[in-house]
């Protein structure tokens, strides 16, 4: 919302949900004593109702925050969980790899035997690929969800601030 205030010598734009952003209640006071001796004054009520409004939805983007936070959150969860179980399996398999190599080499090299075990060894590695880029594409998940998880709960505790200060804001206006 935009406010327009005029004055003897001009006229000014507020825009009054960037300036309430600063969250300065030494800058409002300053505001609404400018608007006060404008020739507009009736701009203190529209400021009164925008916050007013902005108050009344608090609860409402507060739901709104929390449901997501919850939903995000138990994402992260299961995703954490996915990851744990696809180390588990890649630890399977490097077991495996091991034990196929321990047994690849009690053979003399270039034996039938020893090419049979090396391709025992070759068969677990060519396994181990499509976990790991499996753990790899899970990990980018798990950090956009709680990338996605912060900005919920920052947007959370930006409201709870804003409503504190919009009820300072109200105080001095009235």
């Amino acid at each position: 919302m935009d406010l327009e205030i005029r004055y003897e010598n001009g006229s000014m734009t507020v825009h009054l949900e960037e300036f309430l952003n600063t969250r300065s209640i030494a800058k409002v006071r300053k505001l609404l004593k400018l608007i006060r001796s404008s020739f507009t004054p009736e701009c203190e009520q529209q400021m009164k109702e925008f916050i007013q409004e902005q108050t009344e939805q608090f609860e409402w983007v507060q739901k709104e925050h929390s449901i997501y936070i919850e939903g995000y959150t138990q994402k992260v969860k299961y995703a954490e969980q996915q990851i744990r179980q696809t180390k588990h399996r890649i630890s399977q398999i490097q077991t495996g790899v091991k034990n196929a190599q321990l047994l690849r080499d009690s053979h003399r090299k270039n034996t039938k035997v020893w090419k049979n075990r090396n391709a025992d060894v070759k068969k677990y590695r060519e396994r181990l690929k499509e976990p790991r880029n499996t753990l790899k594409e899970q990990k980018e998940e798990l950090k956009e969800l709680k990338f996605l998880l912060r900005s919920r709960q920052q947007s959370f505790d930006r409201n709870i601030r804003n409503k504190d200060f919009y009820k300072k804001v109200l105080e001095n206006i009235t």
